[in-house]
């Protein structure tokens, strides 16, 4: 028997191919080892005189192999479980199962969501959900964790946007705050990565670049605020003193320059003349 499962969303082909195969599995990964194909044939002769059936997962086998002749006639019994990005479609005819499983958007994305919190015993309301997706986009590896921290911390209680605030924000403003120093130390190089490690991991594009925008607009109020020696300026006291040790490594001007760049390009991405994505590159890569 062949099962492929195949689609960009790694999370849910990891989670149907660990429903199927219960922990009794060989794996073959030929995106970690090229040569791994004649083991995966030895493997599929192999037969054990205590077991009728066992499962293989063969893991991006189809773009690393010409022919499908030789695997498909030493099946048997086996149940052969095929993972991949993508195929093409002469691929589907071999299987005796197909899963696809896209990235998720919209409703589905929101229904994902909703039922992955019950499924771990709690309990979600709509503007969360929106806060998530906000966060973190469609990366469910990110969400999954996330859920099971928001369940741990609400005990049973319905989770609302301002946990998912409290939860998930800090993360990231953490790694604002490094992205701004290296900033501040124009180091071009370790900003980009700082970024693009969030963006990696599913962080929205837009939510990132309306973090570093509302931070340099922190970093001219505090700033402004030195000159008159004012501390109560409308901001938490926490994040004024750490603002306030970051403010020192540029001028009143260099702030004020970042931010009006920014201020700019937040008026072009609302407006639909730049895409995120570009105004984050353009702003990095002027310092």
């Amino acid at each position: 028997m062949i099962i492929l499962i195949h689609g960009k969303d790694s999370y849910r082909k990891k989670d149907k191919v660990k429903s199927l195969v219960n922990g009794q599995e060989f794996v073959f990964d030929f995106e970690e080892q090229k040569d791994v194909y004649p083991l995966l044939v030895d493997s599929l002769k192999q037969r054990s005189l205590f077991e009728n059936k066992k499962t293989i997962v063969a893991k991006g086998l189809l773009k690393n192999i010409k022919s499908t002749k030789e695997i498909i006639s030493l099946v048997g019994n086996t149940t052969l479980i095929i993972v991949e990005d993508s195929i093409l479609a002469k691929y589907k005819k071999i299987a005796n199962e197909e899963y696809c499983f896209d990235l998720l958007n919209g409703a589905e994305l929101v229904d994902w969501i909703n039922i992955e919190v019950s499924k771990r015993g709690g309990q979600i309301n709509s503007l969360a959900i929106k806060k998530i997706i906000d966060y973190f986009n469609n990366n469910l590896w990110r969400i999954s964790s996330e859920i099971n921290k928001l369940i741990s911390y609400k005990n049973g209680e319905m989770i609302l946007a301002e946990d998912v605030e409290l939860l998930a924000r800090a993360d990231i403003e953490n790694n604002i705050f490094q992205t701004i120093d290296a900033i501040a130390s124009k180091n071009r190089k370790t900003s980009l990565k700082l970024i693009y490690s969030h963006i990696e991991k599913g962080d929205a594009i837009p939510y990132l670049f309306s973090m570093m925008f509302f931070q340099f607009r922190n970093l001219v109020s505090v700033k402004d605020a030195q000159k008159f020696g004012l501390r109560n300026i409308g901001i938490n006291p926490y994040v004024f003193s750490k603002t306030s040790v970051q403010s020192k490594s540029f001028s009143f001007d260099e702030l004020v320059n970042y931010y009006s760049t920014l201020s700019l390009n937040d008026y072009y991405i609302k407006t639909g003349k730049i895409d995120p994505s570009i105004a984050l590159d353009l702003f990095i890569f002027k310092l």
